[in-house]
């Protein structure tokens, strides 16, 4: 049976219906229409006779059943209520599919007896089956109704001859009302437009059902190939990629074999069928089809990573869906794979050069402290030599002598910094509470001879209370206002300590208004044994700003500085809000 919409309608009204619906057969193709018994004229008959018409509401069945009409329901407003209103189509009065209510309406207030043409063809019939004879139906019509009123169709031309014999019958006078089929076509087409409407939404409704469970399984699939853009180790990857497969095809097996340098990893193959799935796929093929399920190439960058075999897959009917499916995410897994590897090349890069930077670190520390003693015997020797002999020897003795004495107070200072370098790791405290207030004014405190012979006045706004390391801190304060110190010019230096909220946690700047630098040098002058000026213009061995961003980076911030020649710097470090 094709798909399409079958009409019920009073068999008084079967014409006119047919003939509305031939008039709209482009439009009703899919549309036919057939008749119910005319139950208004048979008391007896229960309305569940026809409501039995419609059958049971199946969404999926082809034909779909339809009452237009039914006005056998009136004055059953508990049994018309439980009709779905989209396989009822209720009126009230059956004229009313031929006619507006209002012209319906007055007639009837003025006492016309309505006929349709469907009526009037079996008028003697109707009389009879209600029991009446000539004497009996002209006492009732005549005093329940003023006149019989025709609602021509024009689909019987007998009808005009038909309501004259039944008037005279009844001896009542006659009207024509021509209503045509328009006020029928335009309910019809409600109707079919309705079921239209009504089976597009039940599709609708289906097709979404059926794509959220789609997207539920796709959810839920995304969120494991989500889980493969993820840093991870290889084995890890090949744990979630072997997940992803078995959850969307709902495999029973799923295996992966790593393949490096061409050649196939260790895996329990005992029938050595990922070997030949391997030979079998060669330098191009992207799969290998075979019974139950099917081989892929897990690449990237032109280079074979892995073989995976997906076999005894739930629905093998769809085996081609899978299959474009697996073909689709196979690249993500090769990005996968190659990024574990880089991973784990990378940790196991990190792994060593942490290993020689304790090395470096330990090597630094014991080196520097070891060297103290041997220097300060050097130095104990060359400052006796040059107490006895200054004068005694000729001149270039006597500088020489100098020149030995310097170097040896260079290195010595050059080895103490260097220690205090290799500290920061090696000999850092655990962190507690630390007000920074305080810190700076001890680390004032420490510098005051250096302020009081340049003039220096240090103001600081309020300073936050962090966790960290209470004498790094201080050291950190005091090799910035330090280093303000020692790079100033002629006018009277100006410090300002200043901390600020923000998405890192505080940020401390510490300003001057000294020498200042140009800013291509601005992330040199945090390397070791870095130094933008000669000895002669001032001293140091270059590693002070080295040591202050070791201890902000041990603190998890981050130190940079701003800069103009001649105008002065701001030194800026960012410390977590813990």
């Amino acid at each position: 049976m094709a798909e399409g919409l079958h009409l019920l309608v009073c068999a008084n009204y079967l014409a006119e219906a047919s003939a509305a619906l031939a008039a709209e057969a482009d439009e009703c193709a899919d549309v036919r229409v057939s008749a119910f018994p005319d139950l208004c004229l048979h008391p007896q008959a229960a309305p569940v006779t026809a409501l039995d018409l419609l059958g049971a509401d199946d969404a999926e069945a082809e034909q779909q059943t339809m009452l237009v009409g039914a006005c056998f329901l009136a004055g059953q407003p508990a049994r018309r209520k439980a009709c779905d209103p989209r396989r009822v189509y209720y009126c009230e009065q059956c004229f009313h599919l031929l006619a507006g209510r209002s012209l319906i309406d007055s007639y009837l207030r003025a006492g016309a007896y309505l006929v349709t043409p469907g009526w009037l063809a079996h008028w003697g019939r109707h009389l009879q089956q209600w029991g009446f004879t000539q004497a009996t139906a002209r006492a009732f019509f005549g005093e329940c109704a003023t006149r019989l009123v025709l609602l021509d169709t024009g689909v019987d031309p007998e009808s005009q001859a038909r309501l004259a014999a039944c008037a005279d019958y009844l001896d009542l006078p006659t009207a024509l009302v021509p209503v045509g089929l328009d006020h029928l076509r335009l309910v019809l087409r409600t109707v079919v437009g309705q079921w239209r409407l009504d089976r597009a939404a039940r599709a609708a409704q289906a097709a979404a059902q059926r794509a959220n469970r789609r997207l539920a399984d796709y959810t839920l699939a995304f969120d494991l190939l989500v889980q493969l853009t993820r840093s991870m180790g290889e084995q890890e990857a090949i744990a979630a990629i072997v997940d992803v497969f078995t959850m969307l095809f709902g495999a029973r097996q799923v295996v992966y074999a790593p393949v490096v340098d061409g050649c196939l990893g260790a895996v329990a193959d005992p029938e050595g069928r990922l070997a030949a799935d391997l030979e079998r796929l060669g330098d191009s093929a992207s799969h290998v089809v075979e019974a139950g399920g099917f081989c892929l190439r897990v690449a990237y960058g032109g280079e074979t990573l892995g073989v995976l075999r997906v076999t005894e897959m739930a629905f093998p009917a769809h085996a081609h869906d899978y299959l474009n499916l697996a073909l689709a995410i196979v690249s993500l897994c090769g990005l996968a794979i190659a990024n574990a590897r880089v991973v784990s090349e990378r940790t196991q890069a990190l792994e060593a050069l942490e290993r020689s930077n304790r090395d470096l670190a330990q090597f630094a520390f014991v080196a520097s402290h070891d060297l103290q003693e041997p220097l300060r015997m050097v130095t104990s020797y060359l400052q006796l030599l040059a107490r006895r002999y200054q004068g005694r020897l000729d001149t270039d003795a006597d500088e020489y002598i100098a020149f030995a004495v310097d170097g040896a107070a260079r290195m010595k200072r050059l080895i103490s910094d260097l220690l205090a370098y290799s500290r920061v790791t090696t000999r850092g405290v655990a962190f507690g509470p630390v007000d920074l207030d305080r810190t700076l004014a001890l680390a004032k405190a420490d510098l005051a001879v250096a302020m009081v012979e340049s003039g220096a006045v240090v103001e600081a706004g309020p300073l936050p209370t962090i966790l960290g390391d209470e004498g790094q801190l201080g050291q950190l304060l005091r090799n910035l206002v330090g280093n303000a110190i020692k790079y100033r010019r002629v006018d009277p230096v100006h410090i300002t300590v200043t901390a600020t909220r923000t998405e890192e946690g505080w940020q401390i700047a510490v300003r001057d208004n000294g020498i200042g630098f140009d800013m291509q040098y601005a992330d040199r002058i945090f390397g070791i044994f870095t130094r933008l000026h000669t000895r002669e213009e001032h001293e140091g061995s270059g590693i002070g700003l080295a040591i202050c961003r070791r201890i902000v980076e041990r603190h998890g911030g981050r130190i940079w500085a701003e800069s103009e020649p001649d105008v002065g710097t701001k030194f800026c470090f960012t410390l977590p809000e813990r």
